[in-house]
């Protein structure tokens, strides 16, 4: 088991972002997420990463207790992520905003600087390694986003709704590498309203509402259930995208 919780929740006075949250990712597990805005998908990842700290519950890590530890310390034991809206170092290079994620990483093998144009081949950024990250178009912000997550070589990737605002095409290009990278052994745990795009990767679906997990399983089965056609509040999912 690569992650587990137990638990977990976190309040901000009155208000539960995080209600008893337990659940397991396997090792090289894909799992989605999917769930209404403001129900909370985005401050379990920052519980998982280390961004944020419960209130109470317990966090492990490839078996370790991890419920301590700040996103620098879980990062280097393997846990890396992407955000909803990229956030690269405007000023810098491509090539240099991978390899500040590259100097993290735990990989003796190969130097920061081999591993950060190892990096930009593999996200189809290389022609780009010399590029002010602030002058880049959309998709090529997201993949900078994947690459800095990748720089650290993660066993855990956590990506934050990284299809959004792309288009088809664009959308379909990433859908590849990040099949790619689950295919090479990574763990992924996605938040993505793109539903076609996660299930296309993703063998599991994971449902939240109001802080809480309401449904757990395959996919498909997850999309049809009444439970999940309620709270999106009666929208009907798009079954032929899920085909």
């Amino acid at each position: 088991m690569i992650l587990s919780l137990h638990g977990i929740s976190k309040t901000f006075g009155a208000i539960a972002v995080a209600q008893d949250v337990s659940l397991s990712i396997e090792a090289g597990e894909a799992v989605g997420i999917i769930g209404p805005n403001g129900a909370g998908k985005t401050s379990l990842f920052n519980l998982i990463s280390g961004d944020m700290a419960p209130t109470s519950g317990k966090i492990e890590f490839a078996a370790d207790d991890v419920t301590s530890f700040g996103s620098r310390k879980r990062s280097r034991l393997g846990v890396a992520r992407t955000y909803q809206v990229p956030l690269p170092f405007t000023g810098l290079t491509v090539f240099e905003n991978v390899l500040v994620g590259a100097m993290s990483s735990s990989q003796v093998d190969s130097t920061p600087e081999q591993r950060s144009i190892q990096i930009l081949k593999r996200t189809g950024l290389l022609h780009r390694a010399e590029t002010l990250a602030g002058t880049l178009t959309l998709l090529d912000r997201k993949r900078l986003e994947l690459a800095r997550a990748l720089a650290i070589d993660p066993r855990l990737l956590l990506l934050d709704e990284i299809a959004g605002g792309l288009t088809d095409a664009e959308c379909s290009e990433l859908i590849d590498l990040i099949r790619a990278v689950h295919d090479a052994g990574t763990a992924v745990l996605w938040i993505e309203h793109v539903v076609h795009a996660l299930v296309s990767v993703v063998k599991r679906l994971i449902v939240i509402d109001r802080g809480r997990i309401v449904a757990d399983g395959d996919p498909h089965e997850v999309m049809r259930s009444s439970q999940v056609r309620e709270i999106y509040l009666g929208v009907e999912p798009d079954m032929e995208a899920l085909q």
